[in-house]
């Protein structure tokens, strides 16, 4: 079942940059991946998909208490 709600770490226009904070974030044991593109072309990092708002909320608040800037993305 596709998560409707994402955390996203970043959209970048050059995917080597998407590559490099994907590497940051694994360094800080953050699982994250392309996962997709905008609609205006941008590449964008995620780091987990939730069922519902509130699990999405809580785990991005996990991340910015780490210094890992992230917003949710409800498709």
């Amino acid at each position: 079942a596709d998560a409707p709600y994402t955390l996203i770490a970043g959209c970048f226009a050059v995917i080597e940059n998407a590559e490099k904070q994907i590497a940051q974030l694994k360094q800080k044991n953050i699982e994250a991946s392309i996962i997709g593109k905008t609609k205006n072309g941008l590449y964008r990092v995620g780091c987990g998909g939730f069922q519902t708002s509130n699990a999405a909320n809580a785990a991005m608040l996990n991340l910015k208490a780490q210094q890992t800037d992230v917003w949710v993305l409800k498709k």
